[in-house]
């Protein structure tokens, strides 16, 4: 999370007071994850602490689309900011909130696989994708 916040403070060239309390509302959302996290450590065959966690993740990555509100209209950012960039860092922030619904969806059948998909959210923004070679070029 705090990667992603980096990099789109990067392109953000001013705030205002609507941005500040976006990113209020993302740092607040940060602040629970060592609760959701520890719930789900130790009750991981739970299903309530699935959808804590998830719930949890969803609130993060709703509250990092402070990144359109910034780029709408280029309101805070440079009018030259490449559309490409800001569509792959919208698409980027999407993809953990669109795993959590689904890992959400298959707590009611399996908490393994629901498990599963929790993993394959870090392993996602780990590895290097077409928008870090994007910012490499910047």
């Amino acid at each position: 999370m705090w990667v992603g916040h980096h990099n789109q403070f990067h392109f953000i060239r001013r705030v205002d007071r609507s941005l500040l309390w976006l990113n209020i509302l993302f740092l607040m959302t940060i602040s629970f994850l060592p609760f959701s996290t520890a719930l789900l450590g130790s009750y991981p065959d739970r299903q309530a602490c699935m959808v804590i966690y998830g719930c949890n993740l969803i609130a993060n990555g709703a509250a990092l689309w402070h990144w359109a509100y910034a780029t709408s209209r280029h309101r805070l950012v440079d009018p030259e900011i490449d559309g490409g960039l800001v569509g792959m860092a919208k698409s980027r922030i999407l993809f953990s909130p669109a795993i959590c619904l689904i890992a959400i969806g298959l707590s009611f059948l399996s908490w393994p696989m629901a498990l599963g998909c929790y993993a394959i959210i870090p392993l996602f923004y780990v590895a290097p994708g077409r928008i870090d070679r994007h910012w490499a070029k910047l």
